[in-house]
């Protein structure tokens, strides 16, 4: 007896899907978390093999294929959880990142535009509490990549292009993700570019004082945070074009200022006051346009 050739495609669909469905919910659990939205597509555009990851390294990944050039890593722990996800374009990494700690708490959360961050990037604590908040632009650092590139002092308007004529190597000091987190070991910033996206997001669920980020080079422009664990602001000010400009003031745990005063192009400028633990004020310090301490007061 000969089954009807639309009969037998729906077993087939049938059996794939109910087989599918199991592994994929198995292999992608994240745990109760609001933030995680993001849907799988059909079991026939999911292909589970060995993929070079875009930022070096080889590793086990999900692709969710939306077409040729575009679609979503899901990066998977040994134990088979979620790590991360990221959209991808052309081999670049591009669309909302996410990563995830064991207890399935956001590690960091953002948005990368051609493997560069673009935007609000924040990351967080193991006990939840927010960490940092960084804003990137990479429309500017492609900018500032062309400006130095092909440096022309009689229309030249970077100032970041201009440090590096003046300074060779400032430029990849400013725009190196060791720059925009201080807090990153040493023995990091020459090897970052080796560990693969995987690597990376174990390392950051493994110790609560490393965060590596998933991007190799970045440009500041906007607001930047520091938190403590307990959420009060340990630092806080604003970058502009990648250098320090405004106001910029630090804090104890407690919430005592112990320092502020203004960056003009990521040097003091003006008047800085230095408080105690007990917000006495310690000294003044006055500095020229240049950053130069030209003068200063201390109390008792």
């Amino acid at each position: 007896m000969k089954l009807p050739f639309v009969f037998v495609i729906w077993l087939v669909c049938c059996h794939f899907s109910a087989f599918s469905q199991q592994d994929v919910s198995d292999a992608l659990k994240t745990g109760a978390n609001d933030e995680i939205s993001i849907p799988l597509l059909p079991v026939y555009e999911i292909n589970l093999f060995e993929k070079t990851d875009p930022l070096r390294g080889s590793s086990r990944i999900i692709v969710e294929k939306k077409n040729k050039n575009t679609g979503v890593y899901w990066g998977l722990s040994d134990s088979g959880d979620t790590l991360f996800t990221i959209g991808y374009r052309r081999n670049k990494l591009h669309g909302t990142w996410k990563s995830w700690g064991a207890n399935k708490q956001l590690i960091d959360s953002g948005r990368l535009q051609k493997n560069v961050p673009d935007g609000e990037w924040k990351s967080w604590y193991t006990n939840g509490q927010l960490r940092t908040v960084r804003t990137y632009s990479a429309d500017k650092l492609t900018m500032a990549q062309h400006a130095v590139k092909h440096y022309n002092p009689k229309t030249n308007m970077n100032a970041l292009a201009t440090m590096e004529k003046k300074h060779p190597g400032s430029y990849k000091k400013y725009t190196h993700p060791a720059y925009s987190f201080m807090f990153l070991p040493a023995h990091f910033h020459q090897r970052l570019s080796a560990l693969s996206l995987v690597e990376r997001s174990t390392q950051n669920r493994s110790t609560k004082d490393v965060y590596i980020p998933p991007f190799n080079q970045c440009l500041h422009d906007g607001q930047y945070i520091n938190y403590f664990a307990n959420g009060q602001v340990k630092d806080s000010g604003v970058y502009n074009n990648g250098f320090r400009n405004g106001i910029w003031v630090e804090l104890l745990q407690d919430g005592n200022i112990i320092s502020k005063g203004a960056y003009l192009n990521d040097k003091k400028i003006h008047s800085w006051s230095f408080y105690d633990r007990n917000r006495k004020l310690l000294a003044l310090k006055y500095y020229n346009r240049q950053g130069t301490e030209i003068n200063s007061k201390k109390y008792n």
